[in-house]
């Protein structure tokens, strides 16, 4: 996904990636400010004035979308123990990677109520700095710049609550109807079908405002309607992975001892000698101390040219172990989903306690759907390739068939 381009750094124990795509986003609300909306509310200003309260305030608004994601974080954390592994920045906002879920529909309400919370909190803030600064005689550009931010923190707020998935008021609709109907699967489907639903009227509105009135800003609503409609769908379609995987678990859908490749050998070498020998396109690989050191596909090394593939070795070129997606075996099957489809990778590393135990494919959790959910675990010993059953006696064998050439008993009748 796009946080593979990501730049990271870590805020409060969390890392935190800005996917290039923000600039696109803080380079349109700057040029947006500094070129309509400060000088017709606010003239009699130079460019160069424009410009410099239209950069601050586009930074300052994305400190507010940190702030708005970190609150999320730092709830699931120290509510429910849900460890947040990653939170990535892009064109239409942040996307957490949490490992766990969060198990009752109030820490659900919780963690998914307290970012529009927060929202609303930063834009009564800056509304009021605001206003304070207009009495003090700041100047009606810099006082108009932090009132820009107040009402820009309550919209995103506002948008936020909208009752459809992914957004919070989808997961605030979730946890209510996971609540009242006690089911949470059928409650996920029905916030990601109202989420689809948003995200179509986005796009209709986002159209119409474009073709019939000429206002550029309603292809930016299409777009964002585009991606709640998307992600919305994904959702859904984790949400029905859920009602088919059950409760299934990571360790009872992987393929046990996987093929793992030597990150020390060459391009070239990995692939006359060893990918030609295994029916793979996608291998963990570890270096030359047996150390797991990332994921390679036989895509990315094609790509090396010809002339080049015995200069660089494979793990130069490998998907390192902390970008790839990684589980531990009591991980939900739904979760292992759920993350390939994010991160549109091809290979979950199952892992315990950082040693390598098996791999899951999209391919196997397809498997998996097809056997159904209802066969249980059970406690038997597990073989190479999943739980063995235990051995069972033999059925008795039928008696023969009678015989023609039996003797026949014959009944003695009475003397008269």
């Amino acid at each position: 996904m796009h946080g593979n381009r990501a730049t990271r750094f870590t805020i409060g124990g969390f890392r935190i990636g800005f996917d290039w795509s923000v600039l696109i986003v803080l380079g349109l609300v700057a040029w947006s400010l500094a070129s309509r909306v400060l000088p017709s509310g606010f003239p009699g200003h130079s460019t160069q004035a424009y410009w410099i309260a239209a950069l601050a305030a586009a930074g300052a608004f994305l400190g507010s979308l940190v702030l708005h994601e970190l609150s999320h974080a730092i709830a699931a954390r120290r509510t429910a123990g849900v460890e947040v592994e990653e939170i990535t920045f892009w064109l239409f906002g942040g996307v957490a990677r949490i490992r766990g879920e969060l198990p009752t529909p109030r820490l659900q309400l919780l963690v998914a109520g307290i970012g529009p919370l927060i929202s609303l909190a930063l834009g009564a803030v800056f509304w009021g700095i605001g206003l304070l600064l207009g009495r003090l005689g700041a100047g009606d550009l810099v006082a108009g710049t932090v009132l820009w931010l107040g009402v820009m923190n309550a919209t995103l707020a506002v948008f936020n609550l909208i009752p459809g998935s992914p957004l919070d008021g989808g997961r605030v609709l979730h946890a209510v109807l996971w609540r009242l109907r006690g089911d949470r699967t059928r409650a996920a489907l029905t916030a990601a079908r109202v989420g689809q639903g948003v995200g179509g009227l986005l796009i209709a509105l986002g159209a119409l405002g474009f073709l019939l009135a000429g206002n550029a800003g309603g292809l930016w609503t299409s777009l964002i309607g585009w991606f709640v409609l998307g992600a919305a769908r994904s959702e859904g379609q984790v949400a029905a992975l859920r009602l088919t995987l059950g409760d299934r678990r990571a360790d009872e859908v992987m393929q046990t001892e996987p093929t793992v490749g030597p990150a020390w050998f060459t391009v070239d070498a990995f692939l006359r000698r060893f990918a030609v020998a295994h029916p793979h396109t996608a291998f963990p690989v570890q270096e030359f101390d047996g150390r797991l050191s990332g994921l390679i596909t036989l895509d990315v090394l094609r790509r090396v040219p010809p002339e080049r593939r015995e200069a660089i070795r494979v793990g130069q070129l490998a998907l390192p172990l902390e970008r790839a997606v990684t589980v531990q075996p009591e991980t939900s099957a739904v979760e292992v989903a759920a993350r390939l489809t994010m991160s549109r990778q091809s290979i979950a590393l199952v892992l315990d306690q950082a040693r390598l135990v098996g791999i899951i494919t999209p391919t196997d959790l397809e498997r998996a759907i097809a056997l159904g959910r209802g066969i249980p675990r059970g406690d038997h010993p597990a073989g190479p390739y999943g739980p063995v059953a235990p051995p069972t006696a033999p059925p008795p064998e039928p008696a023969p068939p009678a015989s023609w050439s039996e003797p026949v008993p014959r009944t003695r009748t009475p003397e008269a």
